[in-house]
């Protein structure tokens, strides 16, 4: 079974290594279709198009942020797994993007053997878990 992952990052470049590094890693337990956006609006169309089984979501981009972008995956989507992305190590930022709807908060850069040999194999497996949408909708009635 392929996952579909999705990768947001307003540096392109960034965004396009990033996918062929999981693309080039992908083995025999787990197979990736990655598609890549560069802003938070086409992150929006795009999950509204589709069905993602993680979205990688960098937190600061031009336009709307990485935060207003996931209140607005969450509208569309309160299943798909979302991990928060940014070059700042920020306790009190990782708990506001928690508390927000997100699922994980990871820093750039992101240690790709990670990601490939625990987080996503792990988020994947999660996806559509009744946890998640319990927890999300028990962060919305707190706010």
């Amino acid at each position: 079974m392929a996952y579909k992952i999705l990768l947001v990052d307003d540096e392109k470049r960034a965004c396009d290594y990033f996918g062929k590094t999981i693309l080039k890693k992908t083995g025999e337990d787990y197979d990736y279709n990655v598609s890549k956006v560069y802003s938070g609006l086409s992150t929006v169309d795009m999950i509204a198009l589709e069905k993602f089984d993680v979205v990688l979501l960098d937190i600061i981009m031009p336009g709307i942020d990485g935060l207003e972008t996931l209140r607005r995956i969450r509208i569309i989507d309160k299943h798909v797994i979302v991990v928060m992305l940014t070059s700042v190590a920020n306790e009190l930022l990782a708990k506001v993007c928690l508390t927000k709807g997100a699922n994980d908060y990871l820093t750039k850069p992101v240690n790709i053997d990670y990601l490939m040999s625990v987080a996503l194999p792990v988020y994947c497996t999660l996806r559509g878990k009744e946890y998640f949408a319990d927890n999300y909708n028990e962060i919305e009635a707190k706010s």
